[in-house]
């Protein structure tokens, strides 16, 4: 029996928009360290009408307040994480952003209860929940999809024209590898390995004899 790979419609839109992207996101799992305020926004109201209409659809007796109440509560619980991202701007030297991120809790509160008076309520009352997002499915087995990466990841690779230089990183500091969901080995305290990508694991036989940084560092002056 094959396995269908799931996509949710970000990812889908990603590789269809820049599939570099879609392989740094979800293959490297790689995020920017700072992140901005407006998608920040847009994606824990997205969780909050994820949460209120999932909560309607889950109700056998439509009852709009009490899936308001739910969903709110889930919305109140991203205190912590925009508090972790405020954080990381500003120790990244971007205390503008930091108060902005500061100030998305209370705007997405604001939102949401417009939202709710305007238009939720009556949601609720008018129309039945039937879906609120399915994940599409990938059109191929795992062994497929395993592939069409590897292709990505040579096509990035062949669009130089005079030089390409391939760098990874050794190991990260085992608090900005889980904030990065970064697949890692042989932690301890402080550091964490990164393991190589399987696909420039494949070609090192026939690249040069791979530098260390430092040594990079001192032929490039």
């Amino acid at each position: 029996m094959t396995e269908q790979i799931r996509l949710s419609f970000s990812a889908a839109s990603d590789w269809r928009s820049c599939q570099q992207r879609y392989w740094y996101r979800y293959q490297e799992r790689l995020r920017p360290i700072i992140e901005s305020a407006a998608p920040t926004l847009g994606r824990v109201l997205h969780d909050f009408l994820a949460e209120y209409y999932g909560a309607l659809q889950r109700q056998k007796k439509t009852n709009a307040p009490v899936a308001y109440r739910k969903a709110t509560k889930a919305l109140r619980a991203k205190d912590e994480e925009l508090q972790k991202l405020a954080w990381a701007a500003r120790t990244g030297g971007s205390p503008d952003v930091a108060a902005s991120l500061i100030g998305v809790l209370p705007h997405a509160l604001d939102l949401a209860e417009a939202y709710h008076r305007v238009r939720g309520e009556d949601d609720a009352e008018q129309h039945e929940v039937i879906l609120v997002e399915r994940r599409l499915e990938y059109p191929g087995t795992e062994e497929e999809f395993l592939e069409e990466q590897r292709r990505l990841f040579y096509v990035s690779i062949t669009r130089s024209k005079c030089t390409l230089v391939l760098s990874r990183a050794k190991r990260i500091r085992r608090g900005a590898a889980r904030r990065l969901g970064l697949s890692v080995n042989g932690w301890n305290q402080h550091w964490a390995n990164l393991e190589m990508c399987p696909f420039l694991r494949d070609i090192m036989p026939c690249l040069p004899e791979a530098q260390d940084g430092d040594s990079m560092s001192a032929l490039l002056g």
